[in-house]
């Protein structure tokens, strides 16, 4: 019984010493790919914020905002939302369901996600016609442009009749965006 009873010890031991290996090594090695991560998203960070001259960090902040508000991979259904919710403070229509304000920064940003994916986009020519014209202050195809997304998009109720005069647009956009 004393030869198995030491064989039992030795086989025990060696099982206790390869779990405590194998557990070790497994949370010592997500530690390290926990600190390579870490380490890689201090250096995305310091290269985003530390650029090499002027006009470079202007590129880095645009492409920071881009990303944020319209995602690599921005889908055909959300560049439709933006133009159309932007189109909203310049058109009359009998209801308007959504509203984001047309600015210039977010259109440059609209225009550059359209243009960065217009290979997986059905309508990339369409929205590239409209922004670039909103891009220049030309707003005054806004109720083609409106229908046309409208109309893309099913649209049964909305639909827009006429550019709101100046006095219309200034209340809506007063009480949409809190401007005085």
């Amino acid at each position: 019984m004393g030869k198995y009873r030491s064989a039992i010890v030795i086989v025990i031991a060696t099982l206790v010493l390869g779990i405590g290996y194998y557990v070790s090594t497994s949370l010592l090695g997500s530690k390290e790919a926990v600190k390579h991560v870490e380490k890689n998203e201090e250096k995305e960070v310091i290269e985003t914020w530390t650029p090499t001259d002027e006009a470079s960090e202007v590129d880095e902040v645009i492409e920071t905002q881009v990303e944020t508000e319209f995602p690599e991979g921005i889908t055909e259904a959300e560049v439709q939302d933006a133009i159309h919710s932007m189109s909203h403070s310049k058109v009359y229509a009998s209801e308007k369901w959504s509203d984001l304000e047309p600015t210039q920064e977010r259109i440059d940003q609209l225009l550059d996600a359209v243009k960065r994916d217009q290979n997986g986009l059905d309508y990339s020519d369409l929205y590239i016609g409209i922004l670039e014209k909103w891009q220049v202050g030309d707003f005054s195809k806004a109720v083609s442009d409106h229908n046309k997304i409208w109309e893309i998009q099913g649209g049964t109720v909305g639909e827009a009749t006429r550019l709101l005069t100046k006095e219309e647009e200034a209340e809506y956009r007063k009480e949409r965006f809190n401007e005085f």
